[in-house]
């Protein structure tokens, strides 16, 4: 992916766009684009980047969390959820990544079916839980980790850390850094497998 200088936006080129049902739900299905800041892919012949969401709903007992979600986020578009509390924003976020199973609908990322991928961390960069890390494992031990489970090196590690602004503390436990260190550290994770989709 390659990002280009200008990376701020102008609110007034906001461009909100429908992309699912309204309703109960609707909250989720609200999108806004970004067009100053864009991503392309830059390999030649490459199946374009993204998510399609069909039909999506997950029911917790009598509980529907999600309702017939359809979407999809086009490559080179930043797209953001927009709604309350308890609108299913994390749940769709969660079911895209494979960590809960959809009652109905299906889910594709890049063009196949997550959960079939040989390289996960290669499809899908994700950042949900900016603190879901033990606080008295160093950063950079906490990187080494995650990376051993997909054969990604320490060199790789060691470029995320410089990438996200680490180098000073990556040593320390993430126990004592302030939220927005933390969110670092789950970036670092999220961009560790040089992923082609970012959530």
């Amino acid at each position: 992916l390659t990002f280009p200088a200008r990376t701020g936006y102008d609110r007034r080129l906001m461009d909100y766009r429908q992309v699912g049902p309204c309703g109960r739900f609707g909250a989720v299905s609200a999108a806004f684009t970004l067009p100053t800041f864009r991503m392309t892919a830059t390999t030649e012949g490459e199946q374009p980047v993204m998510i399609e969401v069909e039909n999506l709903t997950k029911r917790y007992r009598d509980k529907v969390a999600v309702d017939g979600l359809t979407f999809t986020v086009s490559p080179g578009v930043v797209t953001g959820f927009l709604g309350p509390n308890g609108a299913g924003k994390s749940t769709t976020l969660r079911m895209i990544a494979a960590l809960d199973v959809p009652t109905s609908g299906r889910v594709r990322v890049n063009g196949r079916d997550y959960r079939s991928s040989p390289a996960p961390m290669a499809e899908l960069g994700l950042l949900l839980e900016a603190k879901a890390v033990h606080p008295g494992r160093p950063a950079r031990d906490h990187l080494l980790a995650i990376g051993q489970t997909a054969g990604i090196g320490k060199a790789r590690v060691n470029e995320v850390i410089e990438l996200v602004g680490l180098g000073d503390v990556a040593r320390k436990r993430v126990g004592g850094f302030s939220l927005g260190m933390a969110q670092r550290v789950g970036i670092a994770v999220a961009l560790l497998g040089r992923p082609r989709t970012i959530v």
